[in-house]
């Protein structure tokens, strides 16, 4: 949050892609929320920007990234370019070979706690990936 709000675009605190994703997203919530759209040309620049970003990032980030996307191109009710974000997330946990870092015999919600911040990062990823592909199927 504290990037965000002081503007930091160095990736030193979160890769800069959520930076421009938060952008993103704001721009299209608060144009959705006034029902109009007089910066739909700031909504394609930071589209470039962060596109660009997604040469430099890991699998995990770029989940994130692409599942969000995804919620953005639904906002805007472009469902195929939705889609196609969900479907390239899951490229990425199938290239990667990523799986939840726990079993469904040991896994405890209440113990998540217990679980590293990359363990618990992933957890979090796919487990967002999985509900938005669930949810957008309906």
């Amino acid at each position: 949050m504290q990037a965000i709000i002081i503007g930091d675009l160095s990736g030193t605190v979160v890769h800069p892609a959520f930076i421009y994703m938060a952008h993103l997203l704001g721009c299209r919530l608060w144009q959705n929320s006034r029902h109009t759209y007089p910066y739909e040309n700031i909504e394609f620049e930071q589209l470039q920007l962060l596109f660009a970003t997604l040469d430099d990032v890991d699998p995990v980030t770029e989940i994130q990234i692409r599942y969000l996307l995804a919620i953005y191109y639904l906002l805007t009710q472009q469902m195929e370019d939705g889609e196609e974000q969900l479907v390239l997330a899951a490229d990425i946990v199938r290239r990667h070979q990523l799986t939840f870092p726990t079993t469904v015999e040991t896994f405890n919600p209440l113990a998540l706690h217990e679980a590293t911040p990359e363990q618990a990062e992933l957890i979090s990823a796919l487990s967002h990936l999985i509900y938005l592909d669930r949810a957008s199927s309906f």
